[in-house]
């Protein structure tokens, strides 16, 4: 299985209590299949940090692969080498 490195900062960093880990992802996983995983292992702090009533990511709650900004949930993360970043910012930094 792939390993991917995920960095957490901000509110998620506080929730989950790390700053990083390894993850082992089957082949073809997507970001969101990595979103769930972390919410199931965490529960509804990290679901209510990460995800809005529709499923979608919170505007608060950034995400980059490999360096890149991503909102797509179907980004696929589940390969050797890959670099998943997740910040959520307090709503108030972001004007909310």
């Amino acid at each position: 299985m792939p390993k991917v490195e995920v960095t957490y900062s901000g509110l998620i960093m506080q929730e989950i209590g790390r700053r990083r880990e390894l993850r082992e992802l089957p082949h073809g996983a997507t970001l969101g299949d990595l979103l769930q995983t972390l919410e199931r292992e965490h529960g509804e702090p990290v679901r209510d940090l990460l995800f809005d009533e529709r499923r979608s990511l919170l505007s608060q709650a950034l995400v980059a692969v490999n360096g890149t900004s991503v909102r797509d949930l179907a980004m696929p993360v589940g390969r050797d080498n890959a670099v998943v970043r997740i910040l959520v910012m307090s709503p108030m930094m972001i004007g909310g």
